[in-house]
């Protein structure tokens, strides 16, 4: 269940000490309820999207964000057949599997790998036929621009949500003596929403 930004927004205030916003204007605290909500939901991926990668001949790389501008971290790819590719761990893996592998080809892709934040490795490339993968990812959260809008991750997650937005607020106004027990916090809280159920 979704949470109103005007409640949200005065409830951080609060707890930043500054409820009348006097410090921080109500559009900025919004913006970084935004930015918030879009860091919680890359690391727990609550809302998630599934866009379509066409594949290319040959081609073994692909960009993420020109392609999917609503991604932010890539969770898991399937094959037409609903088929997972396995991820390899990191980029590098793709090295000691065979050292030639930009430029090796099959009927079917087997792995995918990750290489930083923007590239998607498809491994082996496809040789003549063209199928498209399903790519599920951790969506990037709307924007959040007025106290009208709601947040799209869970309930669960709002305190995460808050915790950063805290921690922000308390930096700007430069009052550094809790930021470190509101960020011990936030890793707390999120190491539990981790490990609960989905």
């Amino acid at each position: 269940m979704a949470q109103s930004v005007a409640t949200l927004s005065a409830q951080i205030s609060e707890r930043a000490r500054d409820p009348s916003q006097t410090g921080t204007t109500g559009p900025n605290v919004i913006s970084l309820l935004s930015f918030a909500q879009q860091v919680v939901n890359g690391i727990l991926a609550d809302v998630t999207v599934q866009d379509s990668l066409p594949l290319v001949s040959r081609q073994a790389i692909y960009p993420i964000f020109s392609n999917w501008p609503d991604s932010v971290r890539v969770l898991s790819i399937k094959d037409a057949s609903g088929r997972n590719l396995v991820p390899f761990r990191d980029f590098a893996g793709l090295r000691q599997v065979a050292t030639n592998w930009p430029s090796l080809t099959s009927s079917a892709p087997r792995s995918y790998a990750l290489c930083g934040r923007d590239l998607l490795i498809i491994y082996p490339a496809v040789a003549t036929s063209l199928p498209t993968l399903t790519i599920t990812s951790a969506k990037l959260t709307t924007t959040l621009t007025s106290g009208a809008q709601t947040t799209e991750v869970t309930n669960d997650d709002d305190d995460a949500v808050l915790d950063i937005t805290e921690a922000l607020l308390l930096l700007k106004s430069r009052d550094l003596s809790d930021v470190q027990k509101i960020i011990d916090r936030f890793k707390t809280r999120i190491e539990g929403l981790k490990t609960e159920p989905k």
